[in-house]
């Protein structure tokens, strides 16, 4: 990721502790890489649910998993991963 630092004080911005005026940090690629990271990221996740909605299941409720939270966990994870891939 690639940050831009400036540290041109706002009008209205008040001085630290030590004196420095503060630092922002500008994005300059419009977030592009951190969609991507939350893409796969969700992904993942709906791999997993899909593959393993028992066990989904019993992490989310923390009960032995019924058959209707185990299909709502394969749901969960089938929609992850669609949004994931931008359908």
């Amino acid at each position: 990721m690639r940050y831009e630092v400036s540290s041109a004080t706002p009008p209205n911005a008040h001085e630290n502790a030590s004196g420095a005026p503060p630092i922002s940090y500008a994005r300059r690629d419009g977030g592009k890489d951190m969609a991507a990271v939350l893409a796969r990221g969700r992904i993942a996740i709906g791999v997993v649910s899909l593959l393993a909605p028992g066990l989904v299941a019993r992490t989310m409720t923390g009960s032995d998993g019924s058959s209707g939270m185990t299909l709502f966990a394969a749901m969960v994870g089938a929609r992850g991963v669609a949004l994931g891939l931008g359908l």
